[in-house]
């Protein structure tokens, strides 16, 4: 580094310390001329720069020159190092990454100016986040419990518009406003990202209801007549049933939204206890008597029509009991969920369990109107039933409004095999009564008969459904119910009463017709 005259004359009067004498940087060919080699050689020099064109403050404060080593001879000897220099100062300042500067020093001592710094940052405070939902639209996004009509919405998963009042209502079984390819987690329009996926749930139904049916009238049969007008029957047996028969009905349903299938399970049952009907002596111009010839039996040691001609009453007494059990599978159609069409129909295919327990009574006193159990009493009870096993088809709809009532309708049909039996016998408190005549002479009058035949059930129904709320609905359906092939009591009973051989061979030709309403509730969850 050279320093100039001016230079070192611009320090002092800077206030810089004055060397004591003037210094000569030596060229490299004066400083090393030849001479003996030092016990420790030099590290290279430094290069030397040239100063940069800008000046530099003097520095805030100077560093302390170490002294020149003490080595043998060399090209300084006898000379005196010039003063201290001070080093040099610099404020603090950013680094900036920049080529080697071309430095110059200041003279010392003098007074270093405060550059500008920038003013301090503020604190940043974020503000609050007070974000607010947005709407969703769609039926996407997470959902809170669906209102108005419709199966429920399930939260965090992606619904289809079906679940929501103002898209498709509710659907049966498949089409219950969601599948598989619905993407119920889907992507909500109030995030970003990639889409969550969900599977969508199990829906569940379970419901029941009072079951009001009505039975059609069977074929005639007459156990008394007028013995002064002949042509006057009494006591028909279809008097001694009530057309009404209560009972109740019970299922659930279980649906894959996924493979648009699902089951369906139900019960239900007629229980319209026992019913009577009977004739007196003074509803008759002559004897009240019966159409069968008792005569031909005997029972408590005489002829049985002692206790049933001129009698003072005839009754009929009559007891049905009906069951019903199912389990269907049931499919929607394809695409389930995916459609906004007010119509949706689904299939079926299934087991179906059906009984029909019918009892039938013909009763007479000849001494009073009351029936205690007594010897003078005679019974004739037939006691049928009727087991159908077997598979069936159907099919049901259901028809959506724009508000919360839909229309819905289903047919069921099939062929069962019928386990049928019948039970019969005459008789009373003294015993059954015998046969006291023909070839069936001294043979008691107690005479079972089972029989396995081909049977035939259908069933059709028509109604409405009015949604409450998310999860609940009403419902009602008026349905008609047909089966052929049942053993009847009336169809068992043989003219003659010595005839135990044709009683044997059981009558499957009956057939039942029942029709009637079922009001009840759902719930869907």
């Amino acid at each position: 580094m050279v320093l100039s005259p001016a230079l070192l004359a611009k320090g002092q009067a800077a206030g810089g310390v004055p060397p004591t004498q003037p210094y000569v940087n030596p060229t490299y060919a004066t400083a090393y001329a030849p001479q003996a080699a030092p016990p420790q050689q030099y590290a290279a020099p430094v290069p030397q720069y040239t100063a940069p064109p800008q000046q530099y403050a003097a520095p805030a404060y100077a560093m302390p020159t170490p002294a020149a080593p003490a080595y043998g001879a060399n090209p300084y000897a006898g000379q005196p190092y010039p003063a201290a220099q001070p080093a040099p100062g610099y404020g603090p300042s950013v680094y900036t990454a920049q080529a080697d500067p071309q430095i110059e020093y200041a003279p010392g001592q003098a007074a270093v100016p405060v550059l500008p710094q920038p003013a301090p940052a503020a604190d940043i405070v974020s503000p609050p986040i007070n974000e607010q939902p947005r709407a969703i639209a769609d039926g996407q996004g997470e959902y809170d419990a669906a209102t108005a009509y419709g199966y429920p919405a399930h939260q965090h998963c992606n619904p289809t518009p079906g679940y929501v009042q103002g898209g498709c209502a509710q659907q049966p079984y498949g089409a219950y406003g969601a599948s598989c390819s619905s993407n119920w987690g889907g992507s909500s329009p109030a995030y970003s990202g990639p889409s969550m996926t969900c599977a969508p749930p199990i829906i569940w139904e379970v419901y029941g209801g009072a079951l009001l049916m009505f039975r059609d009238d069977e074929n005639h049969y007459f156990y008394s007549y007028d013995s002064a007008i002949e042509s006057n029957q009494y006591l028909d047996a279809r008097e001694a049933y009530d057309d009404f028969l209560p009972g109740f009905e019970v299922g659930f349903r279980r649906f894959n939204a996924c493979t648009c299938s699902g089951w369906e399970g139900l019960y239900w049952g007629l229980f319209p206890g026992d019913q009577l009907s009977a004739v007196y002596a003074t509803d008759v111009t002559g004897n009240l008597d019966p159409i069968l010839d008792f005569s031909q039996l005997d029972y408590n040691g005489t002829t049985a029509d002692n206790f049933t001609n001129a009698a003072q009453i005839h009754q009929v007494q009559r007891y049905t009991e009906i069951h019903n059990a199912e389990l269907n599978r049931v499919w929607a159609a394809p695409g389930c969920g995916t459609s906004c069409s007010p119509w949706s129909v689904t299939t079926l295919a299934g087991f179906r369990y059906f009984r029909m327990k019918d009892y039938l009574e013909f009763a007479s006193d000849v001494n009073d109107t009351l029936f205690t159990g007594e010897a003078d009493e005679l019974y004739y009870s037939v006691d049928t039933e009727n087991d159908l096993y077997g598979g069936q088809f159907g099919a049901q709809f259901q028809r959506r409004t724009a508000g919360r009532l839909s229309f819905n309708g289903g047919v069921k049909a099939g062929v069962f095999c019928n386990s049928a039996s019948a039970t019969s016998w005459i008789g009373g408190s003294a015993g059954t009564a015998i046969i006291n005549n023909g070839p069936n002479a001294g043979r008691e009058w107690l005479i079972t008969a089972e029989k396995d035949d081909v049977a035939f059930l259908g069933e059709l129904k028509a109604g409405l459904a009015y949604q409450l709320g998310e999860n609940w609905r009403l419902m009602s359906d008026y349905r008609v119910i047909g089966v052929s092939g049942l053993a009847l009591p009336t169809n068992q009973i043989y003219p003659d009463l010595r005839g135990v051989n044709d009683v044997e061979l059981l009558k499957t030709n009956g057939s039942l017709f029942l029709h009637g309403v079922f009001v009840g509730a759902e719930y869907v969850f």
